[in-house]
């Protein structure tokens, strides 16, 4: 690796490292009252898990939809999506499109992989859509974690209750902060 290399490397990860940290957790944006419903819409919160061991999302695109409209493209482990929703009934849907740099990331647990490596970026697949049809209700929190099972190549949304919903998001950061 030559010296230019070396100097983009280090400003990859330090914005990486800045961008974590700026990022506010579960428990600061909710004490901030910024995640509470309102008396006529209610908040959706969509959460991924950090792995204990590895990140399944090096390298990958994650995205949700809400009613095939795109709610967010880099949804992350680690991380939690807030929406305010409107009551009613709602199609939720993630999509992952898999580069082979994801699959040398998968490999060095290292979502910066496949620049060092200079891996290509075209897709290997891309999953299918795995939907939930949510009911929201105006003044309620509702909950949405997601998994990603390596072999069904398809991610999996399932609400869960707020008691359970609360404890799981705790050590997750707010992927869309200040919207």
């Amino acid at each position: 690796m030559n010296l230019t290399c070396h100097l983009r490397l280090i400003a990859v990860l330090c914005a990486i490292i800045c961008s974590s940290c700026m990022a506010p957790s579960y428990s600061a944006a909710n004490r901030s009252g910024r995640l509470n419903p309102t008396a006529d819409k209610g908040v959706v919160l969509i959460y991924w898990r950090k792995a204990l061991f590895n990140d399944a999302s090096n390298g990958m695109e994650f995205k949700i939809y809400v009613n095939d409209h795109l709610l967010t493209q880099n949804m992350r482990q680690g991380r939690f999506f807030s929406w305010l929703a409107e009551p009613g009934e709602y199609s939720v849907a993630t999509r992952a499109r898999v580069t082979p740099g994801a699959v040398i990331g998968a490999f060095y647990s290292n979502s910066l992989s496949a620049l060092v490596t200079g891996a290509p970026t075209k897709a290997l697949f891309t999953s299918r859509r795995s939907h939930n049809v949510l009911t929201v209700a105006a003044g309620q929190t509702h909950y949405v974690e997601m998994a990603w099972p390596w072999l069904a190549k398809e991610q999996i949304l399932t609400e869960v209750n707020a008691v359970d919903g609360r404890q799981r998001i705790q050590s997750c950061r707010w992927l869309n902060r200040g919207r």
